[in-house]
């Protein structure tokens, strides 16, 4: 399986990025690619995402949360179209 892995540093407090990355709500705000997210941050649970992606066709998956760790890590799983293509998203924190 190939993956595709970004990394972004951001100077600011964990707890501050974490409170952004979990208001669902706010995503339309500055998020152009992720439009919209609703669903209870909850270990298990099942969210509902909406995607557009630039010069593409908008689309909508429900993956469901398998790893949430406050400040350290937020995992999903879901299927979009093609098995493999965003499947997992992983979004991980590291003190520096």
């Amino acid at each position: 399986m190939k993956n595709i892995q970004t990394e972004i540093l951001i100077n600011s407090d964990i707890a501050k990025v974490w409170e952004v990355l979990m208001n669902f709500r706010s995503y339309p705000e500055w998020n152009p690619f992720i439009t919209s997210i609703s669903g209870e941050p909850k270990l298990g649970n099942r969210l509902t995402l909406s995607i557009n992606p630039p010069d593409g066709k908008g689309m909508t998956f429900k993956p469901t949360i398998l790893t949430l760790e406050t400040n350290k890590e937020f995992r999903w799983k879901g299927k979009l179209g093609i098995n493999g293509i965003f499947d997992e998203n992983i979004i991980s924190f590291w003190k520096m």
